[in-house]
């Protein structure tokens, strides 16, 4: 059986994880929607640390070569949020809420055909940002692009993440099982 997978590294959860105890002050990109899609990347501001969560296709040969998978990262700003700030595309809803905890949304996808395991995926497929009274989330719109959308609600039960599952359906000889857990930080930062 084939495995592959797309996570943050140890280094991108380590800078998430020291966002806990912080305050939230906004989301941002040059190209943010109001409606809070986007392609590549969305700007992260806290007040102990700004970044971006960016989404980059990679290939991977565990279903067919051809075929990229969006992988999420932790960069480094630039002057991108100049650009947001001048382009009016800066939200601050929940700003100055506390960030209780953060917690990675984690997908599995194993395909089954005729019978036996060929392959499995796993990958992050965002980070939802547990605060003092509220949620906010960064997370792929789908599993073959880099189309991010941002998340909020009242609290973590709430959030609307999209499910891409979807994009993997059953046939007549290839069965697929998917699982999402939402896993605190701390249980992933060694």
């Amino acid at each position: 059986m084939k495995k592959h997978s797309n996570v943050f590294s140890g280094t991108d959860l380590a800078r998430l994880g020291a966002l806990i105890g912080c305050e939230w002050m906004f989301v941002a990109g040059e190209t943010l929607s109001p409606d809070f899609y986007t392609p590549v990347d969305v700007l992260v501001g806290t007040t102990a640390d700004t970044f971006t969560i960016y989404s980059e296709a990679v290939g991977a040969d565990f279903e067919d070569p051809d075929l990229e998978y969006a992988a999420l990262s932790i960069r480094d700003v630039g002057e991108r949020f100049e650009v947001a700030k001048r382009r009016g595309n800066v939200f601050v809803q929940h700003q100055r809420e506390r960030i209780i905890d953060v917690m990675i949304v984690r997908e599995s996808i194993t395909a089954t055909e005729d019978g036996e395991q060929s392959w499995e995926y796993t990958t992050d497929i965002g980070v939802v940002f547990v605060l003092s009274k509220g949620a906010v989330a960064v997370a792929k719109s789908s599993h073959h692009t880099e189309m991010l959308v941002v998340r909020m609600a009242r609290d973590i039960g709430e959030l609307d993440i999209p499910d891409r599952t979807i994009e993997w359906a059953d046939d007549l000889t290839v069965q697929y099982e998917s699982t999402r857990e939402f896993i605190p930080i701390a249980g992933l930062i060694v």
